[in-house]
């Protein structure tokens, strides 16, 4: 029997998965340490940022951090949100790197990566990484604080519209994620910003299939899992004792590997998928 198109689009999706991991079993070490680097970058540049605000608090105790203050009194509050934002900027475009570490392996014979080349790639791309990362990566950033405080102990809507919109942001996401993930490897291959959206549209034009099903199932492992768990923990506080450490652990297991996997994922189809490319620069 001769196999239809659909079937070899899911057997495309499992061989790009299962190169994916091998690729990052043999990286692993050179992955973990570019995020374990932009962590610690985050946390140091916290630290600093805590020393500051109690310095000027030595300095001038009336002053106050609230973002709405009754007096208007304009003061520390911006700097605090100026240097938060550089501090995510700065750790977001960091961890991106790791999408150079896989044009290095999908790109080179020996399918072998270092941790120094992340700095290599973060001193070309440092403030490209970081726009896209808000283009693919931001609507999935902001979805839980559009439920409910988690500290309040009544809701604003039924919970049908908490569900309905969290299936939106989903949704929306997802269409943002696929149109735009692509533009990593193409930035890394040929280096312009401009020319990468190109391409991307491209690559999703001609296979949509495979890059709807590929990072379907990426969303199905990686994303909503943890939406669900974390919706059930701020609706339902009596589930909270039992569900909690599957959370941590989900958590831990995202964070550790969901960003290799999508660059290596994202680098593999960029390199096996047929389309009209720029030359690199």
């Amino acid at each position: 029997m001769t196999p239809t198109k659909n079937s070899n689009t899911f057997l495309e999706t499992k061989r790009d998965f299962r190169n994916a991991w091998l690729l990052l079993r043999e990286n692993f070490k050179a992955f973990l340490s570019t995020q374990i680097f932009a962590l610690l970058a985050f946390i140091l540049g916290i630290i600093f940022l805590v020393i500051i605000i109690i310095f000027i608090l030595i300095l001038n105790p009336s002053f106050s951090f609230e973002i709405i203050e009754d007096h208007h009194e304009k003061g520390p509050n911006i700097f605090v949100i100026f240097v938060g934002l550089l501090l995510l900027w700065v750790f977001y475009g960091f961890l991106s790197c790791q999408h150079g570490l896989a044009n290095d392996i999908v790109s080179s014979g020996e399918m072998y990566a270092e941790f120094r080349g992340s700095f290599k790639y973060y001193k070309k791309y440092w403030w490209q990484y970081p726009i896209l990362t808000l283009l693919t990566q931001g609507p999935n950033l902001v979805w839980p604080v559009s439920y409910r405080n988690a500290f309040l102990e009544e809701t604003i809507l039924p919970i049908y519209l908490y569900v309905l919109l969290m299936i939106i942001l989903l949704v929306f996401t997802f269409i943002m994620f696929i149109f735009f993930i692509h533009t990593f490897p193409s930035l890394t291959y040929q280096g312009n910003l401009k020319n990468s959206f190109i391409e991307s549209t491209r690559i999703f034009r001609v296979n949509k299939k495979r890059v709807i099903i590929t990072w379907g199932l990426f969303f199905l492992i990686f994303v909503i899992p943890g939406m669900i768990i974390s919706f059930t923990l701020m609706y339902y506080y009596d589930v909270y004792n039992w569900i909690l450490p599957i959370w941590i652990i989900y958590m831990l297991f995202v964070a550790i590997f969901q960003f290799p996997m999508m660059t290596l994922l994202a680098s593999g189809l960029y390199r096996n998928i047929e389309f009209e490319r720029f030359k690199p620069l």
